[in-house]
């Protein structure tokens, strides 16, 4: 359970001093794992004995891109570890007979080609962050419904240039996308992992080739 509100709207204050040190506790009262965004006044607080969280933050109306995209990400990382799943930077895509894992690191491209898949027989589940499940065969499960495209990717996907979610921000970053309101039926929720892709975007030509393992186990940790 995650309790989630902001200072502006409610007229309340951080629960925690931001400078707190739990140092200042005894043992026995340690029950908590924080992290403080002092650049957006930002305060996750996660319980893991008692299966609880809170995320406070100053102004919600000024939440940077990535919060807007995949807010709580610090404190689901915590929480899928006591599960033995692996919260992940990657994207994936597929059916129901099975789907890919993208990685890369940033700008290699995840994004573009996870939303070039929209429309076609290949169904999106993360462009962004997503949980590997292990297994036989592991398991990708989504976590958000949202995905971010830069301005170089317009230039792959134009048509997609007037469905983004913050197109009304003067400021923002990127474009967010959420997929349950622009493209409704298009995400999977789960799919079983057949292989991982690393992409690069360019040339003329569409092809696959192997790729060393090695190399796709240091992108991903």
């Amino acid at each position: 359970t995650i309790d989630c509100w902001d200072l502006t709207a409610t007229g309340l204050d951080f629960p925690l001093r931001p400078d707190y040190d739990e140092r200042n506790l005894k043992m026995d009262e340690i029950d908590m794992q924080i992290d403080y965004q002092e650049w957006m006044r930002l305060l996750n607080a996660y319980f893991p004995t008692r299966g609880r969280a809170f995320y406070c933050i100053e102004n919600a109306e000024k939440f940077q891109v990535q919060h807007l995209g995949s807010p709580a990400h610090y404190l689901f990382n915590r929480w899928l570890d006591t599960l033995g799943w692996q919260f992940t930077h990657a994207a994936a895509v597929g059916t129901e007979r099975g789907g890919v894992l993208i990685v890369g690191y940033g700008g290699a491209g995840k994004s573009t080609l996870t939303f070039s898949t929209l429309n076609s027989p290949l169904r999106y589940l993360s462009d962004d962050y997503c949980v590997l499940v292990p297994g036989t065969p592991p398991r990708v499960l989504a976590l958000y419904n949202s995905g971010k495209l830069s301005e170089s990717s317009f230039h792959f996907l134009p048509h997609l240039r007037s469905q983004s979610g913050n197109m009304d921000d003067p400021q923002r970053e990127k474009e967010v996308f959420f997929l349950q309101e622009r493209f409704p039926g298009q995400q999977i929720h789960e799919l079983s992992l057949r292989a991982i892709v690393l992409p690069q975007i360019g040339g003329n030509r569409t092809f696959l080739e192997p790729v060393d393992k090695k190399e796709v186990l240091h992108i991903l940790v």
